[in-house]
């Protein structure tokens, strides 16, 4: 059972629970602890679907391969994760959420 506070959530708000909370009802990171990787399409016609992880759990960074997707005149060139650069098909370790950027290019 979860008990929220009154007033502090509207009516049909999506919550997030984890079943990690402490006799206090906090919640603590441990290795248990959900993490989410959000995906900023950057200009990109399509949004994609974020994806949970366990902390410490490895992600590999998919390919754009539908131009649907694509911005107007523009191709899929990687990802950037933080102030890194990466290829599609790369592995990243997921420790807190994290929000990956598409990079797009002028098409060739």
């Amino acid at each position: 059972m979860i008990t929220l506070k009154k007033g502090n959530y509207k009516t049909g708000e999506a919550l997030k629970a984890y079943g990690n909370d402490d006799v206090n009802n906090q919640s603590k990171p441990d290795e248990k602890t959900p993490v989410e990787v959000k995906f900023n399409a950057n200009g990109g016609k399509k949004d994609i679907e974020s994806s949970i992880f366990i902390t410490g759990g490895s992600f590999v960074l998919p390919a754009i391969f539908a131009p649907e997707f694509y911005p107007l005149n523009k191709e899929f060139a990687g990802w950037q994760v933080g102030n890194e650069t990466k290829k599609a098909g790369d592995i990243i370790k997921v420790t807190s959420n994290t929000t990956v950027k598409a990079i797009w290019k002028d098409k060739s």
